[in-house]
């Protein structure tokens, strides 16, 4: 049987606004696995971030976290590849951070950490509803994050910024676009940065994967909506956007999909499949 190997992104494309997995996709997903493809969900979560709907599908082996900063066999237990942030680059960043009224956290090991007085402000500059639960849930509040950071990791594998305004989260990207090297800042949700090392995107986390599993990359198709998910989108032999996708992923992509509280990803599965 030929292998094929199908990546996509959760919060604004497989997950509905509500952060369900529909009926739908479900099938579409099974469908696509019983015709010889890996199915691989692609995000910026730490794996225990990713909802009990996607981490319990049956037919899932592979999974690329953090933006590509780690690449995962969920049925072994073990990581397949890391890039990540050394941890006096990720304090030097901190101090950088201070510059915006922002909170900021970051990932290191598998779980997030947070300056307690951030924590305790997230309800107020995590715009998505959504989202403030998950991020409250996936975080350990810690008093002094630089030296908890430097006392317990050699590296981080994500920083993460939020903002409460736009302008804000805008003037913040433009000024670490131009100063930060080594580095590359993405955004996945509205209102927030995160930041990684520049060897981890999930174009890379794409390349690495199908190379490892034998997966010829005109047999990808990558799904996604936010600038995190513009390097797979390029690297894959598909690379679908969805409609409710950012102009500059409906760009870098081949294939426009329905959005994704529109099924998308199932549609899209379902003719290239079905």
């Amino acid at each position: 049987m030929e292998r094929y190997a199908v990546f996509f992104d959760l919060d604004g494309t497989l997950l509905t606004t509500d952060k369900r997995v529909t009926e739908r996709n479900r099938r579409a997903l099974e469908l696509a696995h019983s015709k010889g493809a890996y199915i691989v969900p692609t995000t910026g979560r730490i794996y225990d971030g990713m909802p009990d709907a996607v981490r319990e599908l049956p037919f899932i082996d592979y999974a690329i976290t953090v933006n590509g900063a780690e690449v995962y066999d969920v049925k072994a237990g073990c990581v397949l590849k890391r890039e990540e942030i050394p941890a006096p680059r990720a304090i030097e960043i901190f101090d950088i951070m201070e510059e915006f009224d922002c909170i900021y956290d970051c990932y290191a090991k598998g779980w997030g950490y947070m300056q307690r007085e951030h924590y305790e402000k997230a309800d107020e500059y995590v715009i998505e509803q959504h989202m403030r639960k998950m991020v409250k849930s996936v975080r350990t509040p810690v008093d002094d994050i630089r030296k908890y950071v430097i006392s317990n990791f050699e590296s981080v594998q994500k920083l993460q910024m939020f903002f409460r305004d736009i302008e804000e989260n805008i003037r913040a990207s433009e000024y670490l676009k131009k100063t930060l090297d080594g580095e590359c800042i993405t955004s996945s949700i509205r209102g927030n940065l995160e930041i990684n090392s520049e060897r981890a995107n999930k174009g890379e986390g794409l390349r690495f994967l199908c190379s490892y599993l034998g997966v010829p990359i005109e047999n990808s198709v990558a799904f996604g909506d936010g600038s995190n998910d513009i390097t797979m989108i390029r690297a894959a032999g598909t690379g679908v956007a969805m409609g409710n996708a950012i102009d500059e992923v409906k760009r870098a992509a081949k294939l426009v999909a329905a959005g994704n509280d529109e099924d998308g990803v199932a549609l899209t599965l379902e003719k290239l499949f079905g």
